[in-house]
């Protein structure tokens, strides 16, 4: 890791101020800290450089270069929200960022109604969309649809702990229900009910449909039903949705590492910095967001964006919480309903769940060649 890939939060001597509870501590040594001005310096001017490009260059609108693919409620609004902040990236936002074309009677339209969505990018910026229905939508054919449309898009797919990701799924579609009378799950007040109805039913469902084989790779029986649940009975996709290894199956097919990105989504959650600054890489465009952008909201615990700057290298400037607050871009309110402690299910049926993730999750884990802490 490079000399960047230490944070530093802003504190020191000065005047008596309620100081932020850093998380992170100021270098000391001087060649770190003129290494790390020189760096910044270097920001600047490919920023600088960029934004002169964008003035003389306005741009096109083209097919979007990045298309976030999933999974609902594992991160993928943090991901593209944090990746706005990258001047060589542009997003939808007239439509929240989610386009919702494949799989939809829009595809009808072919590129030129894909293209429409997004705003106007040159030869230095990259269209960005997310839809995180993608990657379990019941159009089997999303995936070479996807490829056939926009070859050479890069896709990111954020998975996270299913058991929580479930939890976080029902409490969104409360939500739903309270806010658009949404009445998917309306008969069951508590997770706890939805749990003892849908748990049993899916095992069932899995049990009647899995083959005895030893390759989830070859299970396309499962996978198809999976995949059907979302027009057939979508309040059991809260439970289905965390069967990634059968998910996965159809894109493996198309794509690979080089242009499939798998992010965990716990990791983005515990180190923003250092998933973003891996994102940039994977892109292949300029490491403009760095980890020491990426600081700690003392309200929520969460990570937000705050761009650091020469003064934060200062050893006199002091940052009180509250100027550090007004300083931050965070995410919206809804977000972190159940990590932050607002909602909670009883841990005996959190354990319940994490005990049916259990197999299919360390066959996730064989699939990928890596080992995520969701066990």
């Amino acid at each position: 890791m490079d000399k960047r890939g230490t944070q530093y939060c802003a504190y020191g001597c000065g005047k008596r101020k309620k100081r932020v509870n850093s998380a992170t501590i100021k270098p000391t040594d001087s060649s770190t800290i003129k290494s790390l001005k020189n760096k910044l310096k270097e920001r600047e001017t490919e920023i600088k450089e960029i934004a002169e490009f964008k003035q003389n260059n306005p741009g096109v609108k083209q097919l979007p270069k990045i298309i976030g693919i999933g999974v609902k409620k594992c991160g993928t609004d943090g991901v593209i929200s944090f990746l706005a902040h990258h001047p060589s990236i542009k997003v939808p936002w007239q439509v929240q960022t989610e386009t919702s074309f494949f799989g939809s009677g829009r595809t009808k339209g072919g590129p030129d109604a894909y293209r429409d969505f997004f705003p106007p990018t040159n030869s230095m910026e990259l269209g960005m969309e997310k839809t995180p229905t993608y990657f379990v939508h019941s159009d089997l054919d999303i995936p070479s649809a996807i490829k056939n449309m926009v070859p050479e898009a890069k896709l990111l797919l954020i998975v996270c702990d299913p058991t929580k990701r479930t939890f976080s799924d029902y409490t969104h579609e409360r939500v739903r229900l309270d806010l658009y009378n949404d009445r998917l799950i309306a008969k069951y007040n508590t997770f706890e009910d939805y749990v003892n109805e849908y748990l049993p039913k899916v095992r069932r469902l899995l049990q009647k449909s899995q083959n005895n084989l030893t390759s989830y790779q070859d299970d396309l029986k499962t996978q198809n039903m999976l995949i059907k649940l979302h027009s057939t009975d979508l309040a059991a996709t809260l439970i289905s949705t965390g069967l990634y290894i059968y998910h996965i199956q159809r894109w493996k097919k198309l794509y690979n590492e080089s242009n499939l990105l798998i992010i965990d989504g716990e990791n983005f959650r515990e180190d923003t910095g250092a998933v973003i600054e891996n994102i940039q890489d994977f892109l292949g465009i300029p490491k403009l967001l760095w980890k020491e952008d990426f600081v700690k909201n003392p309200d929520t615990g969460f990570y937000c964006f705050r761009k650091f700057t020469e003064k934060h290298l200062n050893e006199s400037y002091v940052e009180t919480e509250d100027e550090l607050k007004t300083s931050l871009k965070c995410l919206g309110k809804c977000k972190g309903r159940t990590r932050n402690g607002a909602k909670h299910a009883s841990p005996e049926t959190l354990e319940r769940l994490k005990q049916f993730y259990k197999p299919y999750n360390e066959a996730f884990y064989r699939e990928m060649g890596q080992t995520y802490k969701w066990l």
